[in-house]
């Protein structure tokens, strides 16, 4: 079994190159430990294929209290921040779906919290 931070950064380089399947292991030994906390269907990997209500849903038990600020760039990418309450740095996330976005933002948060930035 993979150990959650590499897991979490081999999912970034996963995400980024666009190479997940719906049953991808690696998103569960990412957020194995939240698991519990996410009770629906929704995962990470609903993320990944574009569903903005997972994307919360993670962020809600991942990162709890944490902002979201999100925005466009002309060449019709997406951008996701995130960042603790009252904190000037952020995690972010560009992709091709605010969704995806969202959760590479997510995943990079995580690695930087797991590394103790």
């Amino acid at each position: 079994m993979v150990d959650q931070l590499t897991a979490l950064k081999e999912l970034d380089k996963a995400v980024v190159g666009g190479k997940c399947s719906k049953f991808e292991p690696l998103f569960e030994f990412a957020f194995y430990p939240i698991r519990e906390q996410m009770t629906d269907a929704y995962t990470a990997s609903d993320a990944f294929f574009g569903s903005l209500d997972a994307s919360k849903k993670l962020h809600d038990a991942v990162l709890p209290r944490w902002d979201i600020q999100v925005g466009t760039y002309d060449d019709e990418l997406f951008e996701a921040s995130v960042a603790a309450s009252l904190k000037v740095e952020t995690y972010d996330g560009v992709a091709t779906t605010m969704a995806c976005a969202w959760l590479l933002a997510i995943i990079r948060a995580k690695i930087a919290e797991m590394e103790g930035k």
